[in-house]
């Protein structure tokens, strides 16, 4: 890359303070509160009705980062709707779904501070879609549909929320790592500087935090020093993949000039190392301590690192020379993977509570174990709020991506529970109106299913579209409307890779696997899905 186009890359990209942390939290409310609004008529309950709008399940709106992907959610829903069962050919089918899941993410983190006569226009779809009724059993709108009850708990490690919320998380994420190298992102929703709050200063988090939470019902104690070994070669045998590809970006990006925003991470150091360092440590402390609480553990962890922070570290990350050793080249990595492992740790411990199997479960039903989730999520989240407001306003800790600080984990620890508690929430919604489980039907989105079993492998490949990208075109040069084209046919090529990925049985989980194995609804399982809902 030509030295001048790296330098105003690195320019466009450095010195962004986000924004004001109540507009980021408003963002998320909005959003969730729209979401729940939306299940309400979106999700059926009966296997027919998952192949005649499988598109529109709900959760894949739960993580939306603007009202205006909503309310475009919305309007595409009202049209749809009308629509007949979805063709026999999976590219259509494809498409359709491609249209209504990824377009309006995609304006809603471009297209966002100067249309407010569209998002008007789309408030008005928005009510029109609440005002339609939603397709029933047999595919026709309107008739009424006889509940069906279920007593049975969810499986362990399984929810079709947990699927939607950490696909969606993953989009978001692809979706801003080319997108905030065009004029058309934009700048408060970049990464910050230092200090700040924006939507990729929580994306990064919440990644980790999605991580954590599935990886939690997985991570199984270990009763004898054998066990741990067993347990810590396994996480090498993982992890070494994905430090590889750490080692080949690093490699890549160094052989190419290609530019670099070195206060994010470090000069070498990138989120690969991260990404793949974490169940190793997490692997090595259940040898050392093999009932370790990982929800303390996490605790400690950041508690320890903010004290080392505020006695010297902070000042030496922030103001240090960039020469020396390995550690001062790369401080800002090497740091912050404390306050991304505690993420992880306390996302692991709400996984566990909340995915993994409870002995009393087994004689609850459904929306009994929901109700406890909700109670269980919600202490939880109260605990978190209360600790990040003393944090940052009374302590006067300002949230820090760059350093991965106490107040950015308990920043992004908040939000993420709060999507998971209005996510169980809809899901007991659901339950209850309609008289049998979410978890159920089984039925999830091709795309959302196919990004959440291959995410290291999109991920991955996200990356290397976006480097081809920055390569090929002057990003900074690019009109809005060519600027949002590139992003769709970037997005397209992800989605049906990954769809490609799953279709033909390739497995490329990283350190946290996949939530689950969702069903996939197809035409000819109709008849027999109707027949077995019927029967129950």
């Amino acid at each position: 890359m030509d030295a001048s186009k790296r330098a105003a890359k690195e320019d466009f990209v450095r010195g962004h303070s986000g924004a004001p942390i109540l507009d980021v939290e408003l963002v998320v409310l909005l959003a969730a509160v729209e979401s729940a609004l939306l299940c309400f008529f979106l999700r059926d309950d009966v296997a027919a009705a998952c192949v005649e709008s499988c598109y529109l399940r709900e959760g894949v709106q739960l993580t939306r980062p603007h009202i205006l992907s909503q309310c475009a959610y919305a309007g595409w829903r009202s049209f749809a709707v009308h629509l007949p069962a979805p063709s026999s050919s999976p590219i259509q089918h494809l498409l359709i779904e491609f249209a209504i899941l990824i377009l309006p993410l995609l304006l809603a983190i471009t297209y966002t501070s100067s249309t407010w006569p569209v998002i008007t226009l789309l408030l008005v779809l928005f009510a029109t879609g609440l005002s339609v009724p939603s397709a029933t059993t047999d595919g026709q709108l309107g008739r009424k549909k006889t509940p069906q009850t279920s007593s049975k708990p969810p499986p362990l490690g399984f929810r079709p929320f947990s699927v939607a919320f950490r696909a969606s998380l993953q989009l978001v994420t692809i979706a801003a790592i080319l997108a905030v190298d065009f004029r058309v992102f934009p700048r408060p929703f970049a990464k910050t500087e230092s200090f700040g709050t924006s939507l990729m200063d929580l994306g990064v988090g919440a990644f980790m935090f999605s991580n954590g939470f599935v990886a939690g019902p997985r991570l199984k104690r270990m009763p004898t020093i054998e066990a741990g070994v067993q347990n810590l070669m396994k996480s090498l045998r993982i992890s070494v993949p994905v430090l590889i590809i750490g080692g080949l970006r690093t490699v890549l990006t160094k052989g190419v000039n290609y530019q670099e925003h070195v206060t994010e991470y470090g000069l070498h150091w990138n989120f690969f190392y991260t990404l793949g360092l974490i169940p190793v440590f997490t692997a090595f402390i259940q040898l050392v301590i093999p009932y370790v609480h990982f929800g303390v553990l996490g605790g400690v962890v950041i508690i320890c690192y903010q004290e080392v922070l505020k006695h010297g570290l902070e000042d030496f990350i922030l103001n240090a020379p960039r020469e020396g050793s390995l550690f001062q080249l790369n401080r800002e990595g090497v740091c912050s993977f404390l306050g991304y492992w505690s993420i992880f740790l306390i996302a692991a411990y709400i996984g566990e509570r909340i995915l993994g199997a409870k002995p009393e479960s087994e004689t609850l039903d459904t929306t009994t174990v929901h109700i406890v989730n909700l109670l269980e999520l919600a202490s939880i989240f109260g605990v978190v709020s209360v600790l990040f407001v003393a944090t940052r306003y009374r302590s006067g800790i300002e949230v820090s991506r760059r350093m991965a600080n106490m107040s950015y984990v308990l920043w992004v620890l908040a939000s993420m529970l709060f999507f998971l508690i209005m996510s169980v929430f809809v899901d007991f919604v659901v339950e209850f109106r309609h008289g049998l489980a979410a978890h159920r039907d089984g039925a999830i989105p091709i795309i959302l299913s196919s990004v959440n079993k291959n995410q290291l492998a999109v991920f991955l490949l996200a990356n290397i579209l976006t480097g081809l990208v920055n390569l090929s075109i002057d990003t900074l040069s690019v009109s809005d409307p060519l600027a949002f084209g590139i992003l769709t046919i970037y997005l397209a090529v992800v989605c049906f890779a990954a769809v490609w990925f799953r279709r033909y049985r390739l497995n490329f989980n990283g350190p946290s696997g996949s939530t689950g194995k969702p069903r996939i609804v197809a035409r000819k399982d109709l008849q027999a899905l109707k027949t077995k809902v019927k029967t129950k």
